[in-house]
């Protein structure tokens, strides 16, 4: 509404015109608290810039209520105005800006955070606003951040390591991330956040981090990990049940019984004799994993693997998918599945884990362990 007050006969015309906007709802009040909030920690405060918009003349007054026409400060002390119902008239806005050029008027709402954000933050006078940005670290485990904004308020941010992260939606990132990209230059900002204490999440089973180095070494790791405990250096008699007279004993680097099946581990150098107690060996029913010098972390887990039957391919998993949290994790390793996995679930890999990787695993509801 507007109210207009008229001179006398004779004298020069007086108007005053008072904006109002609608009134807002407690939610819209809410947003917009969060807006200001947020723009507290993008720009200093000015007390020039957030005073009410006001103009006074011999002619006229014009005065905007500040309730319902927000204003903030941009980097370069200009004043933003924000019609959010669109509700000041075109020449207003020219009378406006003829009067204080360094006034902007925005339109948009708070509530709808995305395109209100995107407009506030034209106008703000910053160096650098990208819109969906994304941050990747590392190759493989590869972590990747999304944010809704990147900003550098001055060309001296990325240097400073000054750079913003904003995000518009109510997933907070946790407070690892959040701390680990602090110190890589990034500090991340979500006014509309809803809690950045989320409840435990669930379980998705062990991730087991093989840091063995030598073939025998990762074999017990990899065992073990499936609940498979073998015998050491053990000596398999493989005639003692024929009672044919013959006595042949082989040594096994590593030997166990799974479902009432025999398994021999041995390493192989090239020897033929080796390889032909190797073929009588299962001649005689047991299962014969064969383990060459140049086998790394791959292929000694694929031998086991389909020797004992269990379903898992090499290649580089979605740990934890974006799904609306702002950020990915993809890791190598095998995913193994089914009845023959303790719990159901295991993730082996010997890639090394940095902390930040470990804590979102475990935020993300994996056990991990070094095995």
């Amino acid at each position: 509404s507007a109210r207009v007050a008229v001179a006398d006969s004779g004298q020069v015309a007086s108007q005053s015109l008072r904006l109002m906007a609608p009134e807002s709802s407690d939610s819209e009040q809410e947003v917009s608290l969060q807006v200001k909030a947020l723009w507290h920690t993008l720009v200093p405060s000015s007390e020039v810039g957030e005073k009410p918009l006001s103009f006074q003349s011999p002619t006229f007054s014009l005065t905007l209520d500040p309730e319902r026409y927000p204003i903030f400060t941009a980097l370069d002390g200009a004043r933003i105005v924000v019609d959010q119902h669109n509700s000041i008239p075109p020449l207003v806005k020219s009378l406006i800006t003829a009067q204080d050029s360094r006034v902007r008027i925005i339109s948009g709402a708070p509530m709808n955070s995305r395109r209100f954000l995107s407009e506030l933050l034209g106008v703000a006078g910053f160096y650098s606003v990208e819109e969906d940005f994304t941050l990747e670290f590392g190759v493989d485990p590869k972590l990747k951040v999304h944010a809704g904004y990147k900003i550098e308020k001055t060309p001296e941010s990325l240097i400073k390591q000054e750079v913003v992260l904003l995000n518009n939606n109510k997933n907070a990132l946790p407070q690892p991330l959040t701390t680990f990209l602090k110190g890589e230059g990034f500090t991340a900002c979500e006014p509309f956040a809803v809690s950045t204490n989320f409840p435990a999440r669930t379980a998705r089973g062990p991730v087991r981090q093989i840091a063995a180095a030598s073939r025998t070494e990762m074999v017990d790791a990899i065992l073990n990990a499936l609940a498979v405990t073998a015998i050491p250096d053990h000596r398999v008699d493989v005639f003692a049940a024929d009672n044919n007279g013959i006595s042949l004993s082989v040594k096994a680097d590593r030997y166990f019984v799974r479902d009432g099946k025999r398994y021999v581990i041995a390493r192989f150098d090239g020897d033929p004799v080796a390889y032909t107690l190797f073929r009588i060996l299962e001649t005689k029913g047991h299962r014969v994993v064969i383990l060459d010098p140049k086998d790394d972390f791959r292929k000694v887990s694929e031998k086991l693997l389909a020797a004992l039957q269990v379903s898992g391919n090499y290649a580089q998993h979605m740990m934890v998918p974006d799904s609306e949290l702002n950020y990915s994790l993809q890791m190598s390793g095998f995913r193994l599945e089914g009845a023959g996995v303790p719990g159901g679930s295991l993730f082996l890999t010997n890639l090394p884990l940095d902390k930040i990787i470990r804590e979102l695993l475990t935020e993300n509801g994996y056990d991990v362990q070094v095995k």
